[in-house]
């Protein structure tokens, strides 16, 4: 191995969607995949709740009916829990992603020695919050993150080690580089450009919510349907059979990269069908999702200044999706050169993720720059001065070369103000509701002010993600700051996590210390009934959707009919959205794809923030049912389980007063 400094190894982890890939430098400076003995460098990412935690391939041989297995909870980062739950428990997806980084350094160890220092990959075009956690997850893993890396970036190092364009004494002529990112659960696309000692982003796009996984679950609804039209039996109706139809799906995907046919095997219930697909058949299948990537594709080349496809020297395949045959051609008809592939795409962002581990480290011959663009833009929340209404007023716009630094000015907006909050937020959406907050902070600004007094405010903005907001009243010098880095949320140890998940949410000796001394730190304010409500809220949504489409009392039907008329709202957005994906297929001007686009994450938003409306107003229905002591045989759920939480936490309510 080639150790830096500190003694450690340089470590690189590609933490993908449904396999993660660890790379180091060796002795000699070689970069390499880890693979246990007689396996594969490709591992699950994939974990299994039962007696134990397993994680990795061995979570997927071993899934049945007695046990959870979680799987593609990167798609989760940055939400407070995965869509997933686990004995009724909601769980952190950075949690499930540090039991897999655990588990590769674990057994990584083994074999090429103490793993502490690490770079981390993530989608371009993740936003602050999920790069937060994915460096969280590290944390919990007992990492050091060095560095978080876009999946583009490395596979862009990794493509330049392996063509010798990163040695030093080697002239090295300028390239221009497109590489097409298609891995298990989500897209990037990202045209860098290259010389000797740097890489450049232009611009980056990309679908967080868009990869393999899809493609399979495609095709295993079209084996689904022609099973039942055979068998009269859908495999869609059981957890299990999902998960074999999942298996049997991605089976069928890997064998048509190859072969023209297949005929897949679906059994279910004691039934078999053996069911041809031709490789036609299957491009027909994902055709639209492939469509979206090359329209993102040119949106890219349009965002960094109308380049041309003759202008890019290659286009590189980097993801396991990327080697569908079908993918290679709609490329090639688009851009009039053949796509390359260099190494093992599924391999060569965590390749360029050890690489780059090894120029931060300063201990051997590498030695190249990076410099990125923000996927998201930066704003400030503040109000328009004609109307008063709340706006996002952009600082530091999407696709802007890092390092930046920004200056721009603000007005008092009364009279007497004594006080401004600075919000900071990322996105592209005008309204600043639909954003995400990424920090906040206040300027006290003393008294006599009037409206309209200039506020000036500096943004600094990295290119490691560290953000450095500043703003100042020059009048009496009044000022305040703001530094936004991807710092650790502080979750509970992977241990308590695991015992938690594994007892069905009971705490444990260790968990009642770790609780303890938290009732310690924040001055003996007694623990609170956290978890017993947390299971009495998800017996209350199970009592309202079960209370949904029921004849209710008359008290009850307010809150039925404001249910049921989200679901309603919910289902027209996500109409609404499925056509304006059409749209921006069907689009050729890249100025309309991209007001599309920015309409189709705004649309998303107001999706999402009414699908948390949703779920709260099922609880609200739930817990009216239950005050309104509606018969158990009614809602055919024991409304005694729900008693006995009640009192639960009504005694710990008493305890406390």
């Amino acid at each position: 191995m080639i150790a830096d400094q500190s003694g450690q190894v340089p470590v690189g982890i590609d933490l993908g969607t449904t396999e993660s890939v660890l790379a180091y430098i060796d002795d000699s400076g070689a970069v390499h995949t880890w693979k246990p003995a007689g396996g594969s460098a490709l591992h699950a990412s994939a974990v299994l709740v039962g007696d134990d935690i397993v994680v990795g391939d061995e979570a997927v041989r071993n899934a049945d009916a007695s046990s959870t297995l979680i799987e593609c909870f990167k798609r989760d980062m940055g939400k407070s829990h995965c869509s997933k739950t686990v004995n009724e428990i909601k769980v952190p997806p950075e949690i499930l992603s540090g039991f897999v980084l655990q588990h590769l350094r674990n057994r990584a160890e083994d074999d090429i020695g103490t793993i502490t220092d690490v770079v981390i990959s993530v989608p371009a075009y993740f936003d602050a919050k999920r790069r937060q956690t994915t460096q969280e997850a590290g944390r919990l893993a007992g990492m050091n993150v060095v560095a978080i890396i876009n999946e583009p970036t490395a596979a862009a190092i990794g493509y330049s080690y392996h063509q010798g364009l990163l040695d030093s004494s080697k002239t090295t002529s300028e390239q221009t580089l497109l590489v097409y990112d298609f891995g298990g659960g989500t897209f990037d696309v990202t045209l860098l450009r290259f010389t000797e000692d740097r890489f450049v982003t232009l611009a980056t796009d990309g679908d967080v919510r868009l990869g393999g996984f899809d493609i399979d679950e495609r095709l295993a609804n079209f084996l689904a349907e022609a099973f039942v039209k055979e068998k009269k039996l859908d495999p869609r109706s059981t957890q299990v059979g999902i998960k074999d139809l999942m298996a049997v799906a991605n089976e069928t995907k890997h064998i048509l990269t190859s072969e023209n046919e297949h005929v897949a095997p679906v059994v279910f219930n004691g039934q078999r069908a053996n069911i041809r697909v031709t490789r036609r058949q299957f491009d027909e299948l994902i055709g639209p999702f492939i469509e979206r990537t090359l329209t993102t594709c040119e949106d890219v080349l349009y965002a960094a200044g109308n380049v041309k496809w003759d202008q890019i020297h290659s286009v590189l395949l980097v993801g396991g999706s990327s080697q569908i045959p079908y993918i290679s051609d709609k490329l090639e008809s688009l851009t009039g050169n053949r796509p390359q592939k260099i190494g093992n795409p599924q391999e060569l962002v965590a390749e360029g993720c050890a690489l780059y581990a090894a120029n931060l480290s300063k201990h051997h011959q590498l030695n190249f720059d990076i410099a990125n663009v923000n996927s998201h833009s930066l704003g400030i929340r503040g109000r328009d001065i004609e109307t008063g209404q709340p706006m996002n007023r952009i600082l530091v716009p999407r696709n802007t070369t890092l390092p930046k630094t920004v200056q721009k000015k603000f007005v008092t907006f009364k009279d007497g103000q004594r006080s401004v909050r600075l919000i900071l937020l990322e996105g592209e959406s005008e309204n600043p509701d639909l954003c995400y907050e990424v920090g906040k902070f206040r300027v006290e600004l003393g008294p006599g002010v009037i409206k309209g007094e200039v506020i000036h405010v500096f943004c600094n903005y990295n290119t490691d993600g560290t953000i450095h907001v500043s703003a100042e009243l020059t009048r009496n010098n009044r000022s305040g700051t703001l530094e936004i880095q991807r710092n650790s949320t502080s979750l509970e140890s992977l241990e308590i996590w695991r015992n938690r998940l594994i007892n069905g949410g009971e705490l444990s000796h260790s968990d009642s210390e770790f609780f303890g001394s938290l009732d310690a730190i924040i001055d003996g304010e007694p623990k609170s009934s956290f978890e017993e409500l947390a299971e009495l809220d998800s017996e209350f949504k199970r009592v309202g959707k079960s209370a949904k489409a029921i004849a209710l009392p008359a008290g009850l039907i307010r809150e039925q009919r404001f249910t049921n008329d989200l679901e309603t709202q919910i289902n027209r957005l996500q109409e609404l959205i499925e056509r304006i994906r059409i749209e921006i297929s069907a689009t050729t001007d890249p100025q309309k794809r991209q007001e599309l686009k920015d309409s189709l994450g705004q649309i998303q938003q107001i999706e999402l923030q009414k699908q948390k409306s949703y779920e709260h107003s099922v609880m609200v229905l739930g817990r009216a049912c239950y005050m309104n002591r509606l018969p158990s045989n009614v809602l055919d759920i024991p409304m005694d389980k729900i008693g006995q939480l009640v009192k639960q936490v009504e005694q710990i309510w008493h305890a406390q007063a």
